[in-house]
């Protein structure tokens, strides 16, 4: 959990019991200092170096929300036509064809805060579209018949079911 997300947790505890007449002490909150190694960071060399080891798929994905600072969410909710959209093409395969160095441009109302309904403005880099490009140029290969609507990231239903249970399970760690 988040520093916030414990101070928003006190304050209610607080608040609650201050309600039924109860003055809650509670200690000092301690800051914990972890040093960081130069050698853990992560630098482009070694980003580069783990991307050679994955698939098209997860390259195009990875860099994709690198350069975006999209969350996981949001990225796999990308159609096409959202693609398309960003880096202002009308057509699969003109986009496909296309050699440009192109900076996309993605407005999307992010799933986290979407209650909030704040549209989310960002940009991506050329190097990720051409692994976008090169990604979609294998699905078409494999003769995966590709719509402006289809899903720009294809997943099936087990990542999906692995995510959210990694996800729980790395929630329930942190606590």
């Amino acid at each position: 959990m988040s520093a916030s997300t414990v101070e928003t947790a006190i304050s209610a505890v607080r608040a609650v019991y201050s309600s039924l007449g109860h003055n809650l002490q509670l200690p000092k909150r301690k800051h914990i200092s972890i040093p960081v190694s130069p050698n853990s960071r992560l630098t482009h060399r070694k980003i580069q170096k783990a991307l050679r080891l994955c698939n098209k798929k997860y390259v195009a994905l990875v860099v994709l929300m690198a350069s975006t600072g999209m969350r996981i969410g949001d990225a796999i909710r990308l159609t096409i036509t959202d693609w398309l959209h960003a880096i202002n093409q009308n057509n699969l395969h003109e986009a496909l064809q296309n050699d440009e160095s192109i900076i996309g441009y993605f407005e999307f109302y992010p799933m986290k805060t979407k209650k909030s309904n704040i549209l989310c403005q960002t940009f991506n880099t050329p190097e990720s579209n051409e692994y976008i490009k090169e990604y979609l140029k294998e699905r078409i290969a494999k003769e995966e018949i590709l719509t402006e609507e289809s899903s720009l990231f294809k997943f099936n239903i087990t990542f999906f079911i692995d995510y959210k249970r990694h996800f729980k399970l790395h929630s329930i760690k942190k606590l």
